[in-house]
């Protein structure tokens, strides 16, 4: 295996800690709601999923997003067609995944559910690839222009 290729492969252990962290911190908090032992319950419980509540939710989706940029980095820096489409697919298989898990979720009862929420967001997520950024670039050089002549 050349030394590129290992290296495209590599994952990044700090993001896949997190990740677990974060699954185990909704897990914990989950657990609790099962449980209905938000409004009692053991102390433990208790002061646990108070440290990962809401946290735990709000961790893993700034980690899918990161995830999401990082696959698809190397389409959008080369935009090159058949790159894009492949993480254009990829991102579908994973909200049809997402979207079919949560809707399960629901129809077996569990509200609390958030999978097709992030369905969504990775179908957006699909879509905006391959959008320009150069209005951002024009209004950076703008600002620069202004800053310079202050």
């Amino acid at each position: 295996m050349s030394q590129s290729m290992s290296q495209a492969k590599e994952r990044i252990t700090a993001i896949d800690f997190a990740r677990a962290f974060a699954i185990f911190g909704m897990i914990i908090v989950n657990y609790k709601l099962a449980m209905q032992a938000e409004n009692g319950g053991p102390a433990w419980l208790q002061s646990i999923a108070g440290l990962f509540e809401g946290r735990a939710s709000a961790l893993f989706v700034v980690l899918a997003g990161i995830g999401v940029s990082l696959m698809t980095s190397k389409a959008r820096n080369s935009m090159s067609g058949e790159l894009i489409r492949q993480s254009r697919n990829s991102l579908y298989r994973r909200a049809a995944f997402l979207f079919i898990a949560g809707v399960l979720l629901l129809l077996m009862g569990w509200s609390a559910d958030i999978l097709h929420y992030y369905a969504v967001f990775m179908l957006v997520a699909a879509i905006l690839i391959t959008v320009s950024n150069n209005k951002k670039n024009r209004l950076s050089k703008q600002s620069n222009q202004r800053i310079s002549f202050i």
